[in-house]
């Protein structure tokens, strides 16, 4: 007893007995147990738990991943660094000072501060324009 196929190489769920149906959705599930222990979700937990915390657990993985992806970007960064510096040294006329690698590591948080009061004015202005412009733009231009 098998489902009959359609045009479409996929059996459809339409296309199944009901027993067939469960055993379909069955394979599904058991089908994705070990992607969710591979996301760090317990058995107990993939059987027994809330079947929103497998989304939670998928949502906390994917967070995980870009993490990483961007650990590997910041390292590219230095090493990318480290070889322009490197070039710069080997190819300088002896004449030209030598360039040091990185003296500290590269502040992510940090925004620059503006030097004055009038670009920190003008930085304000600009930054209030944008936001008009943005509200303009989804809103429309109220008067």
């Amino acid at each position: 007893m098998s489902c009959k196929r359609g045009k479409y190489p996929k059996k459809l769920a339409s296309d199944c007995s009901p027993v067939e149906q469960s055993f379909s959705l069955k394979k599904i599930i058991w089908d994705a147990f070990p992607i969710y222990l591979a996301y760090g979700m317990a058995p107990d937990e993939y059987w027994r738990g809330n079947p929103y915390l497998a989304i939670s657990y998928r949502e906390a993985y994917k967070l995980k991943q870009e993490i990483k992806n961007n650990d590997a970007w910041l390292q590219g960064l230095y090493v990318y660094n480290a070889f322009s510096v490197v070039e710069y040294n080997l190819n300088k006329k002896k004449s030209q000072k030598a360039k040091d690698y990185l003296d500290k590591p590269i502040d992510l948080w940090k925004k620059p501060e503006p030097k004055t009061r009038e670009e920190a004015i003008a930085a304000g202005i600009a930054e209030l324009q944008a936001l008009t412009m943005r509200w303009e733009s989804t809103h429309g231009r109220s008067n």
